[in-house]
C-alpha cells in the first residue's frame, strides 16, 4: 500500500479515500486535454508469497475517454513498478 500512495502522489494524483485495512484507495486524477480527469480504484490483496493490485479507472465526465482511462491506469502501474524498485526511505529521525 505504501508504494501505491507514494506513485499516486507522486502522479500528482488526489487520493480521495484510503483504507489500509482493506487494501482500498480511491483517487482523482486531474483534468487533461482528453479527459475532465477520471476516478481511480486501487484494491490490493495478497496473492501467494507477493501481491495482488487490482486497477479500476473510469471518467468523471463524459461517456467517451479516447484512451485515457489505459493511459492512467498504465501511468499508475508504471510508478507504483518504480516505487517497488527504489530503495525504501530513510527512517524518520529520532524524536
Amino acid at each position: 500500500m505504501a508504494a501505491l500512495r507514494r506513485a499516486v502522489h507522486g502522479l500528482g494524483w488526489k487520493i480521495t479515500h484510503d483504507d489500509a485495512a482493506a487494501g482500498s484507495l480511491l483517487a482523482s486524477t486531474r483534468m487533461s486535454l482528453a479527459s475532465w480527469g477520471e476516478r481511480v480504484t486501487a484494491q490490493v490483496s495478497a496473492s501467494g508469497s507477493g501481491s495482488h493490485l487490482g486497477l479500476s479507472v473510469a471518467l468523471k465526465f463524459g461517456l467517451v475517454g479516447w484512451g485515457a482511462q489505459q493511459r492512467s491506469a498504465t501511468k499508475l502501474l508504471d510508478a507504483v513498478d518504480r516505487e517497488l524498485q527504489a530503495p525504501p526511505p530513510p527512517p524518520p529521525p529520532p524524536a
